[in-house]
C-alpha cells in the first residue's frame, strides 16, 4: 500500500496523499506560511509574491481515492473564491 504521494495534478496543482494519517490543518497552514515566505526570484532578479491555496479531504479506507480528490478539489476551488492564499477543509 501506498504511504504517501506526491504528485502534479494539472497545470498549477498537486496532490498529497496520506492514506493512513489524519494530517491536520495547522501543517497545511503551515506549508502555505513557508510557500509565502520563500524568496522566489526570476530570471530577471525581481522578487516575485507566491502564495498557495490548499483544499483537504479526509476520509476512511473504505472511501474511494477519486471522491477523496474531487471533494479537495472543490474545497482548493472555494480557497481561490475565498480570495486564495488560504486553506479550506
Amino acid at each position: 500500500m501506498i504511504k504517501q504521494l506526491l504528485c502534479r495534478w494539472g497545470g498549477e496543482e498537486f496532490v498529497v496523499w496520506f492514506p493512513e494519517e489524519s494530517i491536520p490543518d495547522s501543517l497545511a497552514e503551515s506549508i502555505r506560511c513557508a510557500v509565502k515566505e520563500l524568496p522566489i526570484v526570476d530570471e530577471k532578479g525581481n522578487t516575485l509574491n507566491v502564495t498557495i491555496s490548499i483544499g483537504i479531504a479526509r476520509g476512511s479506507d473504505q472511501d474511494d481515492m477519486h471522491d477523496l480528490i474531487d471533494i479537495a478539489d472543490e474545497h482548493l476551488y472555494k480557497a481561490k473564491a475565498s480570495g486564495r492564499d488560504c486553506v479550506v477543509s
